[in-house]
């Protein structure tokens, strides 16, 4: 999905707002919903869109925010680096992920 947020944290708040309300972290079991703890593997989730930023000042600032939906319902968030500081084994989870296709 084309950018729509000028920063990350304005893309936060925008889905937020839309629903994406749960933050999601990494784990070697898959990513875990922090208000619920339930874990998902690759099968159960889908990326509904996706914002990269570019720290125009400082490099480390790169970073991508997925939108996320589970089979189960659930809506949230992850926000990882991309670049030299991104995590190769979550970089090879969400690869794995299927893209929700844009809507017409």
């Amino acid at each position: 999905m084309i950018n729509q947020y000028d920063t990350l944290v304005q893309a936060t708040k925008g889905l937020r707002d839309r629903g994406y309300a749960s933050e999601f972290h990494f784990t070697k079991d898959g990513l875990v919903n922090k208000d619920n703890n339930r874990s998902y593997d690759e099968s159960n989730l889908e990326i509904v869109e996706y914002h990269r930023f570019e720290g125009i000042s400082n490099p480390s600032d790169m970073s991508v925010i997925y939108a996320l939906e589970s089979k189960d319902g659930s809506k949230g968030v992850i926000i990882s680096p991309y670049g030299p500081y991104a995590d190769p084994a979550l970089m090879e989870f969400l690869d794995k992920l299927t893209i929700r296709p844009l809507e017409e």
